[in-house]
C-alpha cells in the first residue's frame, strides 16, 4: 500500500466499491510486494471492522522476521492499521493473518514458529500444542488461504512446509 494510504481508507473503499478482500489484496499485492516478502497482520483481517486485533503472539512472529537482515517484514504497525493489541493466556499460539508474498521467507517463518512453539511453555497438560492462523498466499497466480483454527501446530508446519515444497 502507498505511503499516504492508510488501512481505514482501504477498508473504506471495500465498503464504498463493494469488493470483496480477496479483490482488493490482488490489487495491492503487486505494490506490497515491491516493499515485504511477508506480513504479519491482525487476525481479524478479513472482516471490516474499527477493531482489528493483533495477538501477542504475531507481534512476536513480527519482531523475530524483521531481525532477520534479508527478510522485509511488514506489520499493522507498517501499513497503518489500528489495530488493538491483545494478549491471550493459555498454550495455544495466535499467530493472526501471515501473508506470504515472496515464497523464498517460508523457511524463516516456519523456524519461528517452530521455535516459538517448542519454547512455550505448558500451563495444561496438552499432548499436542494448537495453533491459530491464517495464511494467505499465491501458487500459479491465485490466491490461495489456509486457515489454522486451534489445530495441532504440527499440522501447520507441515502445511506451511507444503506450501514451501509446491513453489520449487
Amino acid at each position: 500500500m502507498s505511503k499516504n494510504k492508510t488501512f481505514f481508507d482501504v477498508a473504506m473503499r471495500l465498503k464504498k466499491d463493494k469488493i470483496s478482500l480477496e479483490t482488493l489484496i490482488a490489487e495491492e499485492a503487486a505494490q506490497l510486494a515491491k516493499s515485504y516478502d511477508v506480513l504479519v497482520l491482525p487476525e481479524n483481517l478479513d472482516k471490516i471492522t474499527d477493531r482489528y486485533l493483533d495477538p501477542q503472539d504475531s507481534e512476536v512472529i513480527a519482531e523475530r522476521l524483521k531481525a532477520h537482515p534479508n527478510i522485509k517484514c511488514g506489520d499493522a504497525f507498517d501499513l497503518g492499521i489500528d489495530y488493538t493489541h491483545i494478549q491471550r493466556h493459555g498454550d495455544e499460539l495466535w499467530a493472526g493473518t501471515i501473508w506470504i508474498l515472496d515464497k523464498v521467507v517460508l523457511p524463516f517463518v516456519i523456524n519461528v514458529v517452530s521455535t516459538l512453539l517448542k519454547n512455550r511453555p505448558s500451563k495444561f497438560p496438552q499432548s499436542k500444542k494448537k495453533m491459530h492462523a491464517e495464511v494467505i498466499y499465491y501458487e500459479s497466480g491465485k490466491l490461495k488461504k489456509i486457515a489454522i483454527q486451534g489445530e495441532d501446530a504440527d499440522a501447520c508446519i507441515k502445511a506451511l512446509k507444503t506450501i514451501y515444497e509446491s513453489s520449487e
